[in-house]
């Protein structure tokens, strides 16, 4: 989860293996990525699930990812579709 505003910064994050997927998970202040930066804050976030080829936690070209925008947190049932090969 990432705030909307820009530029990106993690909010909070669940790591899974890829071939485990489709995945169900949950967000909230226990995932949070950095101290003080509770998802509790804030009333949307953007959410970002990605597949990386190296297992990196940055984004690498050949990685694909999914986004959905402007999601209210505590939200359920959301669905993220991984559709966009990454080019950078």
């Amino acid at each position: 989860a990432e705030p909307p505003a820009r530029p990106p910064m993690p909010l909070a994050a669940v790591r899974t293996r890829a071939g485990d997927w489709p995945v169900g998970f949950t967000l909230d202040d226990s995932s949070a990525m950095v101290q003080g930066m509770a998802l509790s804050r804030f009333e949307r976030v953007n959410l970002v699930a990605r597949v990386s080829r190296l297992g990196n936690a940055s984004a690498q070209p050949g990685d694909i990812e999914g986004t959905l925008e402007n999601v209210a947190v505590g939200s359920s049932e959301v669905r993220l579709v991984l559709d966009r090969v990454i080019q950078r």
